[in-house]
């Protein structure tokens, strides 16, 4: 694959770093880093490099590389709110996920018990996350 190179042996745990360099920074020339398998990487470059985005809006046009993101955006169109918070006694919903964790952390004071961490390579790895505990209904 273009603007990827493995890291170790292979097999199906392989890890693969993203080789590209930005074109117009003709000074500093550094890769970009991302560390991820190999479907992972390709899917980086094609998104985030190349600006391949295939699904498009059918209502305003704006395009996706991947359906998890076009479906969040039509939420934006239809007003649906599908994410609910988990908290026990909350009913609030909404239709980006990421909205949903902001509202968790103010609101509940919610604290992952791992969080994103960035590898050596650059990459971007997703430890596990706690549920929320019982609240105080004080």
């Amino acid at each position: 694959m273009r603007h990827a190179q493995a890291l170790d042996g292979g097999g199906s745990s392989a890890q693969y770093v993203c080789t590209w360099v930005d074109p117009k920074d003709t000074i500093h020339r550094n890769s970009c880093g991302y560390t991820s398998k190999k479907h992972l990487v390709k899917r980086h470059i094609e998104s985030k490099h190349l600006q391949i985005k295939p699904i498009t809006c059918e209502i305003c046009g704006k395009g996706f590389a991947q359906r998890t993101n076009y479906s969040t955006h039509m939420n934006t169109h239809t007003g649906d709110t599908p994410h609910k918070c988990p908290y026990p006694n909350c009913e609030a919903t909404f239709g980006d996920p990421a909205r949903r964790h902001r509202h968790m952390k103010t609101v509940h004071n919610h604290v992952p018990s791992k969080r994103r961490t960035q590898s050596d390579h650059g990459s971007m790895l997703l430890d596990d996350v706690s549920e929320p505990e019982e609240e105080d209904s004080a």
